[in-house]
């Protein structure tokens, strides 16, 4: 058991305490954030979390974009297809009616 200085009163507490029993303060994050290696909200930590998320959102606006411009292209050639179809149509009616 060793002992280590409270962050508030200065006082010695041990390292398995929870709290200070001079000023109370709650020694628990402290020894949290030494067992992480600077805490789970280090600036390298944050930084990388970030950009993940950044990288999370530009994926999903940009998939749904994709698809729909893809879709669009698809719904742009069948009314060119069905164009081509009935010229066609027309042209055959016009020969079988001549």
């Amino acid at each position: 058991m060793a002992l280590k200085p409270c962050a508030e009163c200065g006082r010695e507490v041990s390292d398995k305490a929870t709290s200070c029993p001079q000023c109370g303060s709650p020694l628990f994050v402290e020894r949290l954030n030494e067992n992480l290696g600077g805490g789970i909200f280090s600036k390298f930590n944050c930084g990388c979390m970030l950009l993940v998320a950044l990288a999370v959102l530009a994926f999903a606006l940009a998939v749904p974009l994709l698809a729909t411009a893809e879709g669009l292209q698809v719904v742009l050639d069948m009314e060119e297809h069905q164009r081509a179809i009935r010229r066609q149509m027309e042209s055959v009616v016009r020969i079988l009616l001549t």
